[in-house]
């Protein structure tokens, strides 16, 4: 119920104006706001120093982030349904995407409305001593144009450390809606480097949930995440509606390694089907791994569930 509440309240707040100062302390302040169509976008936050370029076309918006050596960032964007049809009101939201950073970091941070039922794109590439946070959440029913299954996806991926990174991308369509991409610039890079790095993603249906997946490392060295190929986490309508959460959109091997001393974390829950590293629960279920390790840690993992 908690996490429901949570997706509630960012669906709410990021379909607002963007018109909104930080109340961190800080002596440059930024508040750039867009909209079009059948997008909303805008960045707001603090920094210490370094600077903050924004551009905005009407479809794409993007941020770049230079030499901030302290700082506090909000970015997001919704993508909004911009044609009249039976199912979706205009402005229905189907893509929601919201990027934190915190500290020291360089980067680019980029969302593009890719077409009319509220699809979006996200592209997030960061480094830095710093904490990284993105979010994204997916409405299947705005998303496919013309279905109603009550779907709505959840999807958060977390990275800190002195060493933190964050090569994602997120692509909400219709069709097969909510795939998450693995890594970008290339896709063979890790998705998320730090000492602490998580991704969870819930799956929700007439808002009771039905699937969760959650993989996360802590450690006193540098944990990555990776794939072998350019798809990764992701959710879909599944069978006839009945949903479907999956760390293996479009195939490859996910890969965890990490170096130092710390623990490793998976975990999932299927309402009706769980495969876990090789285990099926046919019914549901739930089942999870902790590993306390030392001198680091190496493996592959995957999980499906509904």
């Amino acid at each position: 119920m908690k996490r429901i509440l949570i997706v509630m309240a960012i669906c709410i707040a990021l379909t607002l104006s963007w018109a909104i100062v930080a109340s961190a302390a800080g002596p440059t302040t930024v508040t750039i706001s867009g909209s079009s169509a059948n997008i909303n976008t805008g960045v707001i936050g603090t920094l210490s120093s370094g600077t903050v370029d924004w551009s905005f076309d009407g479809s794409t918006a993007t941020t770049t982030m230079t030499g901030i050596t302290g700082g506090n960032l909000m970015m997001g964007a919704s993508g909004l349904n911009a044609i009249v049809g039976p199912y979706q009101p205009i402005g229905a939201v189907g893509g929601i995407n919201n990027f934190t950073a915190s500290g020291s970091f360089n980067g680019t941070y980029q969302d593009n409305a890719t077409g009319s039922y509220g699809n979006l794109t996200t592209h997030v590439n960061v480094t830095g001593n710093a904490g990284f946070q993105m979010n994204d959440i997916a409405n299947l029913d705005v998303l496919s144009a013309n279905h109603e299954y009550g779907l709505v996806g959840d999807y958060t991926a977390i990275a800190t450390g002195t060493n933190a990174a964050m090569n994602l991308a997120s692509y909400n369509w219709g069709a097969s809606p909510g795939g998450w991409q693995e890594a970008t610039n290339p896709y063979s890079s890790p998705c998320l480097q730090g000492q602490y790095i998580e991704k969870y993603v819930d799956l929700y249906k007439n808002l009771s949930e039905i699937a969760q997946l959650d993989v996360n490392v802590s450690t006193t060295g540098t944990a990555t995440m990776a794939n072998s190929n350019i798809w990764g986490w992701g959710v879909s309508e599944g069978t006839s509606g009945s949903g479907l959460a999956t760390t293996n959109y479009g195939g490859g091997t996910r890969t965890v390694t990490a170096t130092g001393n710390g623990t490793y974390n998976q975990t999932g829950y299927g309402a009706n089907l769980l495969d876990f590293n090789g285990f099926t629960l046919g019914g549901g279920g739930s089942m999870s791994i902790i590993a306390n390790f030392v001198g680091g840690i190496s493996g592959t993992y995957t999980m499906d569930a509904k």
